[in-house]
């Protein structure tokens, strides 16, 4: 399937950002749409735009844990994914506004027999240890009730979840 003109400058950019955190360790937050903003939770539902913003986050994800884990924007790759999005707020200068910066996310997974797990959850290196996820677990915890944790659990993590009194560690 031949790709349009609009296709191909928007994948050799996925490839260029991807070619940056994997060969020269640079590690991009990735920005809103003009004008919009991320949705609280992003699911399949959501515009293709923040899943593809999302994929470039575990992106990072995968080449600092080693991991391998494949994810796209494809509807059947997102249908039982839900994923909170860690946002901040950037000013765009070349525009002249304020702009929200995709800069990490929780990915929950849901399974057939309702249980819920978290896969992953990767936050930019400028804000780790900055108490985003402390604040965001009552928000995981309102809305999944129980979930496990899927493993690997790195040592931070590990850490993460003792400071919280999570006794699944």
């Amino acid at each position: 399937m031949p790709m349009h003109r609009g296709q191909s400058k928007t994948i050799m950019n996925s490839i260029k950002q991807y070619d940056d955190a994997r060969v020269n360790m640079i590690i991009r937050p990735q920005k809103a749409k003009i004008n919009y903003q991320f949705d609280s939770w992003i699911t399949t539902n959501s515009p293709t735009w923040q899943k593809k913003s999302l994929v470039q986050i575990r992106r990072y994800q995968a080449i600092e844990c080693n991991d391998g884990f494949f994810m796209d924007e494809s509807d059947q790759c997102w249908k039982q994914i839900e994923i909170y999005p860690f946002i901040d707020e950037f000013y765009d200068e070349k525009r002249n506004i304020m702009r929200e910066w995709l800069i990490g996310g929780a990915c929950f997974y849901k399974e057939d027999d309702d249980t819920v797990d978290l896969h992953f959850c990767w936050i930019h290196p400028f804000y780790r240890n900055k108490g985003l996820l402390k604040k965001a677990w009552p928000i995981f915890k309102k809305r999944f009730g129980h979930f496990s944790i899927s493993e690997p659990i790195s040592k931070s993590f590990q850490g993460f979840l003792y400071s919280i009194g999570h006794s699944e560690v």
